[in-house]
């Protein structure tokens, strides 16, 4: 936040829309939270910051209105804030919208020209809807998900019930816990594994030991004995 406390910024555009088939914004209150969300994302600010979006159209005189296949839509934007200093942000709240091709997406309309008036717009420019900070229907849901993050610094215990955060484990604890356990579990199993493949190689080697020892003692008891008996022993 800046020092110098909060700050309103305006800014208007005039949009020329070719009407083809239509130029009667789609989803009103949709498109209109849509654009608070874009203006909210370019100059980095909580779209509760975005005070009011309003539209209406330019209006037509009598020899267009019969038949017309293009008309203007107005926009004006002013955000309350004091996240930026009133020159910086009125600058940056003027480069909103980057062209023509940025301002179809967002409301869904064919706009052929994109022009920034400022903060004032012409005495032809009627209001015909607007959305912000006070009738936002989306709001709503945007608190209900804040309710959940806020309830996530809470702290639990291992049964799921809420502890003192002066003497039970926060949720980070809890982690933390968790994750020791299964590192010191892996120690100790991996310890195990290699102590017993330890013993099984060095049983292994010792009946291999055995097994030569074994065979040395027989021949040398069957040399001992006479030439006939010897044979006896080869021939068994």
């Amino acid at each position: 936040l800046t020092k110098k406390g909060t700050v309103l910024l305006s800014a208007d555009w005039q949009l020329q829309l070719v009407c083809s088939p239509t130029c009667t914004l789609d989803k009103t209150n949709m498109t209109l939270h849509g654009l608070r969300l874009s203006i909210a994302g370019h100059l980095d600010v909580p779209f509760q910051e975005i005070e009011d979006v309003v539209y209406g159209y330019e209006k037509l005189g009598a020899r267009r209105l019969a038949s017309t296949t293009n008309r203007v839509l107005h926009l004006r934007v002013m955000v309350r804030t004091g996240r930026l200093l009133k020159t910086d942000g009125t600058v940056l709240l003027t480069t909103w919208l980057s062209g023509e091709d940025h301002a179809s997406e967002l409301l869904g309309l064919q706009v052929k020209g994109v022009s920034n008036t400022g903060t004032g717009t012409g005495s032809g420019f009627t209001q015909e809807g607007n959305i912000g900070a006070k009738n936002d229907p989306y709001a709503p849901a945007y608190e209900k998900i804040q309710d959940i993050v806020d309830s996530s610094d809470a702290t639990f215990s291992t049964h799921g019930a809420v502890v003192n955060e002066d003497t039970g484990l926060g949720i980070p604890g809890v982690i933390g816990g968790i994750a020791g356990s299964i590192v010191f579990i892996g120690i100790v199993a991996g310890a195990g594994l290699f102590f017993h493949r330890r013993r099984m190689r060095l049983k292994a080697a010792r009946e291999a030991q055995n097994n030569k020892l074994g065979g040395k003692t027989h021949s040398d008891e069957s040399s001992k004995l006479p030439k006939e008996e010897q044979l006896k022993v080869q021939t068994i």
